[in-house]
């Protein structure tokens, strides 16, 4: 788990999730088709980042 969805930034082409980090801090998601999947139901997110993006927002104590 990352974290909570806060915000989302945007609309369109473009936008992306604030998520507030579990381990402090914020990170950018973008929210494209492919990598951010929304499960209405479960009331969840699954993110398939590529490699090296959900540290580009957080400080060396917040590594995922």
């Amino acid at each position: 788990m990352i974290g909570a969805v806060t915000a989302i930034e945007g609309s369109g082409v473009g936008s992306r999730l604030v998520v507030q980090a579990r381990h402090g801090g914020e990170v950018l998601i973008p929210f494209v088709e492919g990598m951010v999947a929304v499960h209405l139901g479960a009331r969840t997110i699954t993110v398939n980042a590529p490699d090296g993006l959900l540290d580009l927002n957080v400080t060396r104590k917040q590594k995922f």
